[in-house]
């Protein structure tokens, strides 16, 4: 059992300005800024509770009692953490309500790019189908357009031979339906 008096130096009886001085001197001397020692955390955390435990009236009526106490019940319970205060409760509840704030907002967030995700996905089969019979009604006004036309009536060049030159003429046949 950690005997907070002497690691504070102070006796049992001690005033709450003799325990705060104590603590002021001990700090600056093992803050683990100013002395850069190994041990210097341990000893300066053991001052820390120390400080917290004997300057919290009703912590150090709980350690003076488990001390007094021969057969030490009370300090198998003891608790060396000093009571919640309204002040850190209510920083703590604000935390934990800004905490759950953003977890709502995460997952609205996650439920809009879902939802996004599912419309896009809908948006590009449409489109996929668009873009192709687009394609297809382009593909056929270009054919055609790029096929030579049939008429009813067809021009047949013939090549007859003449001596020496050879003529090209043109004779014109009768309409003719097409099935």
């Amino acid at each position: 059992m950690v005997d907070y008096y002497k690691v504070l130096g102070i006796s049992n009886n001690a005033s709450a300005d003799e325990i705060k001085n104590a603590f002021r001197q001990l700090a600056k001397q093992y803050h683990p800024d100013k002395n850069l020692s190994q041990d210097t955390t341990a000893v300066f955390q053991k001052i820390n509770e120390a400080y917290n435990v004997l300057s919290n009236k009703e912590l150090r009526a709980k350690y003076d009692a488990a001390i007094s106490n021969s057969f030490n019940r009370l300090f198998r319970n003891f608790d060396t953490k000093p009571a919640e205060t309204e002040r850190e409760k209510r920083a703590r509840k604000r935390k934990e309500r800004v905490a759950d704030f953003k977890n709502r907002k995460k997952e609205y967030a996650n439920k809009k790019r879902n939802e996004n995700i599912a419309y896009y996905n809908k948006f590009l089969k449409i489109s996929k189908i668009v873009c192709l019979v687009v394609s297809i009604f382009v593909n056929l006004v270009m054919i055609d357009v790029l096929l030579p036309q049939i008429s009813s009536t067809e021009y047949v060049q013939l090549r007859r031979r003449s001596d020496r030159f050879s003529k090209m003429e043109t004779i014109e046949l009768e309409s003719c339906e097409f099935e």
